[in-house]
């Protein structure tokens, strides 16, 4: 008949605890937990806004920063534009166009107010 011994906490055990330090300690895993973080706090932050401000109105938040419920139905890039609808492409979004129309792009600077550096 055998009696039971009394074992010692073998190394492996040890190594165990260790390793899962170390894995906290780990630039990647920091990374992902910041990187969860960030999409977790935007998504809040978007529902916030949503459930509490009327698209296109805009709110204080601190000083220098203002909440607004927009809708973004894309990048409002190299859209074709013509002088007919320069204005209304400015107002969607738009940032570079395509076109190459010297009278899009007059009317597109007036509209703005800018002017064009020689």
């Amino acid at each position: 008949m055998r009696v039971a011994e009394d074992r010692q906490p073998s190394g492996d055990a040890s190594l165990r605890s260790h390793s899962r330090l170390s894995m906290l300690r780990s630039p990647w895993l920091r990374a992902v937990l910041v990187l969860v973080f960030v999409v977790v706090a935007d998504q809040v932050s978007k529902h916030a806004v949503n459930a509490s401000i009327v698209q296109g109105e805009e709110r204080k938040f601190l000083p220098g920063v203002e909440l607004v419920n927009t809708r973004n139905n894309g990048v409002a890039f190299l859209q074709g534009c013509t002088q007919d609808n320069i204005v209304a492409r400015i107002d969607e979004g738009v940032r570079v166009v395509a076109g190459h129309s010297e009278a899009a792009a007059k009317k597109g600077r007036e509209y703005q107010k800018r002017t064009m550096v020689v």
